[in-house]
């Protein structure tokens, strides 16, 4: 009886650390606006972004649809930082390549997200020095392209975010 109480309290323990686990990787509450059932989304666990320095953005999609779509690689616009005069910046994607190893291109291709795919994958963005201190708004403006060839913009929730020098 012992062995049997013992038994199903680690199982429950497991249960509960299993579906924290998937409410930690799918759980984001702040999705930007539904395209074609498709969904992007940004979060950080710094709000505080240093100027010169990067923040690091964990961003996430998910596809609803009944079929795939492939999301645009990101370029220089995708990430916007927006002050409340209208400001707009775009941080940098920032690579942790070492500049010592040899580089050798590649070639950028969407990625294929399958229906009912959801996908997380992590940013560095450089805060470049032009960019004035102050409160900002940070989306990632992405396209999307249907299974009959549509191209639409995918935007994420906006992040409060201060930049500091």
């Amino acid at each position: 009886m012992t062995k049997r109480i013992i038994g199903v309290f680690l199982v429950s323990i497991l249960v509960t650390i299993c579906i924290a686990q998937a409410m930690r990787f799918y759980g984001t509450q702040n999705w930007g606006q539904a395209v074609h059932g498709t969904q992007l989304a940004i979060e950080t666990t710094n709000k505080i972004a240093v100027v010169g320095l990067t923040i690091t953005l964990t961003e996430r999609i998910r596809n609803q649809s009944q079929s795939e779509i492939s999301l645009i690689p990101a370029d220089q616009r995708s990430y916007v930082l927006t002050n409340q005069f209208g400001t707009v910046h775009y941080l940098k994607l920032h690579s942790n390549r070492n500049p010592y190893e040899p580089y050798s291109a590649t070639v950028v291709v969407p990625e294929q997200i399958e229906a009912g795919e959801k996908n997380e994958w992590l940013v560095n963005l450089k805060v470049t020095e032009d960019i004035e201190t102050g409160d900002y708004e940070l989306e990632d403006v992405r396209s999307i392209i249907t299974k009959s060839n549509e191209v639409s913009a995918l935007i994420s929730n906006s992040l409060k975010v201060k930049v500091v020098k």
